[in-house]
This record gives structure tokens, sequence and C-alpha cells, in this order.
């Protein structure tokens, strides 16, 4: 019997220790990576005929010139990245590197946005290393960034001994976690290609007016009060992300982090809570022990969206009210499901409350929610009561932000920038605008531009739709077909989920109705904001990223509705979006 108990105590043992030691060895190998990775000391640079400057990298300063000079010192270790991924703004011209000059016919490029990745093996050595660029500066800004490609030799083997461990260490658990061993795969591979994607992005890559967000964080660390809305291109926005940020800053700025980094980090941390959000909604609507895989299938659909894992490397406030809104999503089904837990709506009150001090684009959950405590099974004494305390919680914590725009400023709208947009970017409302939906043109047209009517941005569903997978951004005709295998896999999606609405049976449709509503709200909300707004850069799918949690859901749930033999054939094509949407955003992370 001693030896039978010790032998059992020793196989419940065993899961724990090898879960030890791979988490040791990725430990160690982290360590190693971060002691090795290249270390990029001040930059100075200076313009033609002006007084040297310092500064860090990415380095964007306001022009003064033609030509940018550039010296960037790096260290290297034993192990050291051979490729790289160098960006100049406007044009690069010249790169020495050890006074050796890198050859014009790579060097000579002009993409201020995502840049070239080169191989500068030849040129590097161990330890000191001095980089010295020079940059054609056509006017606004200027500057330079140089940092390890993904997909170089160090970094990717890193990248596979991390995701090996966190394999390995799923595998050692996978008694433990049981019916979780799915799903919690699912979501570490949702986390693993947004991290990938954060840790390539430079903070000027596919964001928006991302400089004068920044400034509304400088301007937060600098005075401590926010600012007039008629001061900054963005100060009209509500200030939480910006006083959030500026904490953040301040904290990292001790261990000499630049801003702009510190914040990309601030969003892969959102968007990483903003998966775990996804699967606590996930565990809240499918059962987990039956259907495990539907609810992994739901959760990579949700979370791997290319549209979605955009927000992990961005600096504006766009990343907090998406991990807001799904976590007021997640408090909505769990109170749904229990309305008699006051505690749990007073809950979704304080997170509505953060979501409208964050962004304008948090509203529709407001309206959700009071349409669910109207049509919750509580008395209407205790509905009465649940609204008069959340909307005393909403103003009690959001009412002197409106004073203070409102009132005390004067401002008339929620955007404060719309006077101010280029008159290119204006349409005409017209019926069709709002009705049209040709899936014909989608794969004629693959990618949006928000100035130009051939690409038909003057059509609404189609503009979002396209959004979703490539935001307002041309990724060139070698990507082209991977785009258009995404529309036909994502119109396939959108035909399920009417499918997964109507034929779902009446007790079981009532569980999902908050995302039923959700759904409703946001896409009404978008409606709004084209009818009022009509710009082409009004009709973005990031202003109602949130709706990827109800679409993914109920097109689900329609595969699962359909007869046994069309079911494994949905699922299978289903399945198909998520793989092709990370192999979109990988191809994004390791080469053109």
């Amino acid at each position: 019997m001693h030896t039978r108990s010790a032998e059992t105590r020793g196989g419940k043992a065993a899961p724990w220790l090898g879960l030890g030691a791979t988490l040791a060895l990725a430990l160690l190998f982290t360590a190693f990576f971060l002691w090795q990775r290249p270390s990029f000391g001040k930059v100075s640079y200076v313009y033609q005929g002006k007084q040297a400057e310092t500064g860090t990298l990415p380095l964007s300063v306001p022009t003064k010139g033609e030509r940018l000079s550039v010296l960037v010192p790096l260290r290297l270790g034993f192990f050291r990245p051979a490729v790289y991924r160098v960006v100049a703004d406007d044009c690069l011209e010249d790169l020495f590197i050890n006074d050796a000059r890198v050859p014009r016919e790579i060097t000579d490029f002009c993409d201020y946005t995502e840049g070239r990745l080169l191989n500068l093996s030849p040129y590097l050595r161990g330890g000191e290393n001095l980089l010295q660029f020079t940059v054609r500066d056509h006017g606004g800004m200027g500057g330079t960034d140089i940092r390890p490609a993904p997909g170089d030799a160090l970094s990717l083997s890193f990248f596979t001994v991390l995701f090996a461990c966190v394999a390995a260490a799923l595998f050692l658990l996978r008694r433990q976690v049981g019916s979780w061993l799915l799903p919690s795969a699912t979501a570490c591979a949702a986390s693993f290609v947004t991290f990938l994607y954060w840790l390539s992005t430079s903070y000027t890559v596919r964001g928006h007016d991302t400089d004068a967000h920044i400034e509304y964080v400088r301007y937060l660390m600098q005075h401590l009060s926010i600012p007039p809305a008629s001061e900054g291109w963005q100060f009209y926005q509500p200030p939480l992300y910006y006083a959030v940020g500026a904490a953040w800053g301040t904290v990292t700025g001790f261990f000499s982090a630049p801003l702009p980094g510190s914040l990309q980090f601030f969003a892969f941390l959102l968007s990483l809570l903003g998966i775990g959000c996804v699967l606590w909604i996930g565990a809240t609507l499918f059962d987990v022990r039956r259907e495990r895989g539907a609810l992994a299938l739901f959760l990579a659909s949700a979370t791997l969206l290319p549209g979605i894992v955009f927000f992990a490397a961005r600096a504006n406030n766009d990343v907090l009210a998406l991990a807001l809104s799904l976590l007021c999503t997640a408090l909505l089904l769990r109170w749904w499901r229990h309305p008699e837990r006051s505690g749990l709506w007073a809950g979704i009150a304080v997170v509505l409350s953060l979501g409208i001090l964050t962004k304008s684009t948090t509203l529709p959950l407001v309206a959700a929610a009071w349409l669910l405590l109207l049509l919750s099974p509580l008395r209407w004494r205790k509905k009465l009561g649940l609204g008069i305390v959340s909307l005393a919680v909403i103003l009690l914590l959001t009412d002197w932000l409106f004073i203070q725009r409102y009132i005390v400023e004067g401002n008339r709208g929620l955007v404060g920038n719309l006077g101010n947009l280029h008159s290119g970017l204006r349409l005409r409302n017209f019926p069709s605008a709002f009705l049209r939906f040709n899936p014909l043109f989608l794969f004629g047209h693959p990618y949006n531009n928000p100035w130009d009517d051939a690409s038909g941005r003057q059509f609404l569903w189609e503009y979002v739709f396209r959004s979703a997978f490539s935001g307002e951004w041309s990724f060139g005709p070698g990507l082209r077909p991977l785009v258009s295998a995404l529309h036909a896999l994502g119109l396939f999606a959108l035909s399920l989920a009417p499918v997964g609405i109507l034929r779902r049976p009446r007790q079981e449709l009532r569980r999902s109705l908050p995302l039923l509503l959700l759904l409703a709200m946001f896409l009404a909300a978008i409606a709004a904001i084209r009818f009022t707004a009509p710009y082409g850069s009004s009709q973005d799918f990031r202003y109602i990223a949130p709706a990827a949690v109800p679409l993914a859901y109920f097109a689900v749930r329609g595969a699962l509705a359909l007869p046994r033999r069309l079911r494994q054939f949905a699922l299978a094509l289903l399945a198909a979006l998520p793989l092709g949407s990370a192999a979109f955003v990988l191809a994004l992370v390791f080469g053109r």
C-alpha cells in the first residue's frame, strides 16, 4: 500500500516536474535571447547646414532640410541577427556600416512605412558597430529606424523554442487541463501570432494619426491635465487611454524605453487581455466538454482576423476601447445568465463608464446593455433600480468630461476634427451606398482606398468588409490572391451567420441574445457614422471591431446546425478562415 501510494504521488508529480523544467528552459532561452539581442545606443542626427542633435530609435523629427544624416551605434553579441528591416522617411540614399559602404543598388529605396529587409551580416561584427544613414527628406517628418527582422535565423530559433515550450507544457498538462486543452492551445497560438506581429511592426505602420495620439500622451506626462480639445488634432478624444498611457510611459521611461515602443507594448498586453476575454465569452456560450472543438474554432475566428491583430501594434485609444468592449461583452453574457446578480450589473456600469472615457465607439455597448435590462426576466421594480444605479455610476464617472468639453470649452460634437478632414475623403450619401454589397466587385477590388471612388469606397458594407482583412491599405499584387481567398472564406462565414441565428432553439438563442443585440447596435452605429460623417475613413472596421465576436459565434453555430453531410465541409471551410488570416499576418511579419 505504501509503495502504491508513493508511485501514485510520483505519477501525479511527474507532469508538474516536467512543466517546471519546460518553463525553466523557456526562461533560460529567453534570457539568452535578450542578452544576445542587438542594443542600439543614442542616435545622433543632423540636417545639412544645421546643428547636430540626439534622439532615439525609431527617429522621427520635423523636417529641416532635404538631407538628413543619422549616426546609429549598435552593439552586437557573439550570436547576432543577419537580416534587418530598415525604414527611412522619406528615402534611404546611402548606408555606411563601420566605414564600409553597403551597395547602393540595395539601399537606394523609398518606403517610409514598411521599409526594406536587408542582409547586413557582411558588414557587421561582434561588439561595437557604427551605422551612418543618409536620408532624403521630402517634408513633414524625417527619420529612420532599423530593427532585426523576425524572419532572421536567430529570431526564428527563439520563436521556435518558445512555441515548442508552450506546446510541451500543454502536452504535459493535458490530463490536468482536460477539455480545455484545445481551447488553451488555440489561445496560445493566437497570442503567438499576435506577438510576432507586434514584435515586427513599427508604430508608424498601419496606424491612424499615431503621432497625434502620442502627442496627447506627452501632453499629459508634461502637464498632468487634459488639454483643450482645440489645441491638438486628437485632443478632443476622451482622456482615459492617454492618462493610462502617460502613467505607463512614465514607468517604462525609468528603463530608458522610448514612449512609442512603450505604448506599442501596452497595446500588445491589451490584445492578450482581449484574447482572454474572447476565451471567457466562448466558455460562457459553449459547453467546454462537448463543444471544445467549436469553442476553439470560435476563438480562432474572432482573434486571428487581421483587422483584430492589427490593434496589437498601434499607439492610439482604439486598443483600450476594444479591450474594454470585449470585457463588457463577457460581463453582459455572464449577467444575462444570472440577472439576479446585481454586482455583475454594477461591474458592467463601471466598464461602460471606462469605455465612454476611452472612445465614443463604445457607446453602442451602452445602448445594448440597457436594452438587455429591459428584456431581462427581472421585475420592473428591480429593472428600474438597476437602471437608476447604472445611470448614476456612469454620470458620476463621466459627467465631468462632458461638462469640460461641452459647457466649458463649447464643443458641439463627439468627434472634434471632422471639419478639418481633407475634402478628397468626402463622400455622397445615396441609397445604394447603404444597400449594395457586391461579392464580385470585392474579388476585383480586394483593397480599400479611402481616396478613390474606383476602389468602391462609396459603398459602406463593402468597405467595412474589406477593412476587416486589410484595413485601408493595399498590400500589392503578391498578397492579392491570399486576400481574395480570405474574402471568399469571409463571405462563406457571413452566409452561415443567419443560419446560426434562425435555426437555434428559442432557449439557446435567448442565451446569445446579448451578442445579437451587440451586433445590431454596432452595425447601426457604423451606418450612422457614415451617414453623419460621410468620409472614406469613417467606414473602417476598427470602429466596430467587437462585432467580430458575434459574427464568429453565429457562423460557428450556423455550421453546426447544417445537416451532417454538409456540416464537416462547412466546418472545414470555416476553419480555413483563421488559418488563412494567420498566414496573411505571418506574410506581413516575415516578408513583403
